[in-house]
């Protein structure tokens, strides 16, 4: 669980970091292609729900990062998968009471 925290976080403080613009999308590339570098233990990181989150927030950055698909099959997969607002919420939803069941911590509100 502490990995899907400090996912959470760290995803958290990029978009509170970086501006809807072009120049950063490297950035959110770089944060993708390193989650599939991270190891859980029991759960399933929320790519999909991270990049949801991100088209809503940042669309300018989330078109662009099509750009990188080419370079990752993981772009190329967020990028290219719709979820609707309305099962992100659900979702996003499920992953805070799982983890506020298992632990003290807080997960940002992302949406």
């Amino acid at each position: 669980m502490k990995e899907l925290k400090s996912t959470i976080n760290e995803f958290d403080k990029i978009l509170k970091r970086y501006p809807d613009k072009k120049q950063y999308a490297f950035e959110y590339f770089s944060f993708f292609k390193n989650l599939q570098r991270v190891s859980t233990n029991s759960k399933v990181l929320p790519i999909l729900e991270l990049a949801t989150v991100l088209k809503h927030k940042k669309p300018i950055i989330f078109y662009e990062l099509r750009n990188y698909s080419s370079r990752s099959h993981m772009i190329d997969i967020i990028t290219n998968i719709e979820m609707d607002l309305i099962t992100l919420n659900k979702r996003l939803s499920q992953l805070k009471l799982i983890y506020s069941s298992s632990s003290r911590g807080l997960i940002p509100r992302l949406f």
